[in-house]
Parts: C-alpha cells; structure tokens; sequence
C-alpha cells in the first residue's frame, strides 16, 4: 500500500476514532503493574476498579510480563484488538495512553519518528547489564513516567506497541515495544505449554498477522501430533473447542492441560476439515526440569565446576533465594555439582516445596542458601 494511500485511508477513519478511544481508555490505563514473586499476584488499575492479578510469566528479555484478571462474576472486562507492528511506518498517525505522572486515562498523539531504533534498558540493581532492543518503534508523542505499559495504537484503534521508556535528555522522543515482539515473547516464553505445564504437542505453529491464520509447522514424526494424524501445513481451526487465529491462541488453550490429556484439534487441509484427538506428551528434558523446578536456566561452565546461570525467572524460587545471572552454582547441600546433568540428578525426584541448600559462587565471594523446589 502507498504512503499517500495509507495516509488517505487514515483520515477516512478518523473520525471513528473518538469511540474507539471510550472503548480503550477502560481497560488500558498505562499503570506499571506491582508483581509480587512471593506471592504469584500483581495490581492491575483499571478505570472503573482494581483488579487483583495472577503473574503468569515474565520475560525480562523483553521487558514484559503477562498477568491473569479473574473479574467478579458477571463483570466483562473490555478487550483491544492487536494489530502488527510489521507495516509501522515513519511519519504515521499513533497514539499513547496511560497515566503520565499519574494523570489517569490519558491520551497523547504523534506520529512515528524512526523505526527499528536501537535502545539499551538501564539495569536493574544489581545486575550488570539491561537489554539492547534493536526494533523500538520512536515516536514524538507524548510520554512520560506512568505511561509504561500503556498501548501505543493506530489509527485504527489497533495496538501496534508497548510504551515503555523515554529519552530523559530530550523531548518527545519515546519509544515503545514492537507488537509483534510481544507476539514473540507470548508464543515462546509468557504461554509456553512447554514451560508452564511440560506439556508437549510434537509441533509448532507459524501465524499470519494479517490474515489472522495459524499453519502447522515441524511436526515430528513420532510425536504426538503426528500420531493423531497431523501434518506441516495445515492450518489451525480450532484446538480444544476454541477457535484459533492467532500463534497465543494455540498456546493458551494448552495453559490448564496436563501431560496425558486428550483435546480435541480441527484443521484445514486441502480445503477438507479434518478433526483429531491429539494425546499430550510431556517434556522431561533436563533444562526443562531445572527450569521448572528452581526458574533457573544454567549452562556447563568452561572453566569451573559448577553451572552458570544464564537466566533467572523472576517468578521463581531462584529469584526468591536472590541468584542473578553469571552466578556459579557448585553444590546442592553435601553434593558438588559438575555439569548440568548432575543438577538435573540431584533435583529431579526431590518431592515438590522440598528445600534444597544451593551453594554459590558470585565474583570472588562464596555463599549458599535455603531454596523451596517447586
């Protein structure tokens, strides 16, 4: 599509955008959520009440975190349609909502000043080094501190990023989390059936933003969908009865099943509905298991004995016990740790909310710790 056809179809559409906005301001505030690792919740402030929030999963790669509302009985939450950050272009009509400096349900606009602009998120106390963003979407709307966590929208009402910092030697330079990113992010870490429940399904999925599609990809030929008669290529209707059109879809059907369900999976092939029962297989890899059981993921160190820990799930007993990245683990209470695979060995049959002495190397400095295995 033209620029000069693009900006046309903008301003067409302008004038829906006032009800749109009603729509949006409601659930979207911009308020940075509260996450408790104690406790699994969060806060989330909505125009009309405060929710309390279940913490499904933070990915501090990418400076995002998904939460669960459950609202009162009869309560229905309003919802904002995602778009894609792939067709985001400089000089486009967006706007930002959230709560600038604590002014609620505010709502800036601008348009898009650069695209795929490198950013570095300032660390966090006590660790060394905040994520490089390459693909932030720049903008000359107004944003300020409260604004994080607000939608950055289209002129079509469609979320197309996350606003999340600003330039503070500047003004109106901000810049916001590609949509498609937190896409990413969903579909591999935040609703990860593998991650969550150990859940595993033999294959991948590949979604189509635009036409709101999701194929199957990289079926194994042994797995479990392909013993339910699965195949590459076809394209997802639905997946225990809820209709799928995109990758998250897919995922969040699979967040309450266990190892051993069966659901019930429609697809298209060929232009024939095919149905199938997919029986769920479960995962137990050893990264998987150290991933679960401690929120650790480690690697063999080159040098030392030991396991380095290359990620720390902020939910998890590890951020409990105050282990960062680069530490080196070299011990679970009277046993010394080697490799991966002794960890793995050392935690695997150890009974769920069993506490462990975890020995650590952090610099030059030795310490252990109580950790409760989850």
């Amino acid at each position: 599509m033209s620029i000069a056809l693009r900006l046309a179809l903008q301003e067409e559409r302008a004038a829906d955008l006032s009800e749109r906005l009603l729509r949006l301001l409601s659930p979207f505030t911009g308020k940075e959520a509260a996450l408790d690792a104690g406790t699994g919740t969060g806060s989330v402030a909505f125009a009309l009440a405060p929710h309390v929030a279940e913490v499904v999963g933070v990915d501090t790669d990418n400076d995002v975190a998904l939460l669960k509302i459950t609202p009162p009985a009869g309560v229905k939450l309003p919802c904002v349609h995602l778009g894609t950050s792939a067709d985001v272009m400089v000089g486009e009509s967006i706007i930002a909502i959230g709560n600038p400096l604590g002014n609620e349900n505010s709502v800036s606009s601008g348009i898009v000043s650069a695209v795929l602009r490198e950013v570095r998120v300032p660390a966090e106390p006590g660790t060394r080094n905040g994520p490089v963003f390459k693909d932030t979407i720049q903008v000359d709307a107004a944003i300020n501190p409260g604004n994080s966590g607000g939608p950055l929208l289209n002129i079509l009402g469609e979320v197309v990023g996350i606003n999340f910092m600003i330039a503070d030697e500047a003004e109106n330079i901000g810049f916001a989390i590609p949509i498609d990113r937190v896409r990413h992010s969903l579909v591999q870490t935040l609703m990860n059936p593998r991650l969550r429940s150990e859940v595993v399904t033999g294959l991948d999925v590949k979604g189509d933003p635009e036409a709101r599609a999701v194929t199957l990809t990289d079926v194994q030929p042994d797995g479990p969908a392909a013993r339910a008669g699965l195949h590459d290529g076809d394209r997802l209707v639905s997946i225990a009865g809820k209709p799928v059109q995109w990758e998250f879809d897919y995922n969040k059907a699979l967040l309450a099943k266990n190892p051993g369900d069966s659901i019930d999976v429609v697809v298209e092939r060929e232009g024939r509905t095919v149905h199938a029962s997919l029986e769920l297989g479960r995962d137990d890899s050893p990264m998987l298991v150290i991933w679960r059981r401690m929120g650790l993921a480690v690697v063999d160190h080159p040098r030392f004995k030991g396991v380095r820990v290359e990620r720390v799930d902020p939910a998890g007993p590890a951020a409990l016990l105050g282990l960062q990245t680069g530490d080196l683990l070299d011990g679970i209470g009277e046993r010394e740790i080697d490799s991966t695979a002794d960890l793995y060995q050392l935690i695997r049959s150890e009974a769920a909310g069993a506490k462990v002495v975890v020995h650590v190397w952090r610099g030059n400095g030795a310490s252990y710790g109580q950790m409760r295995l989850q």
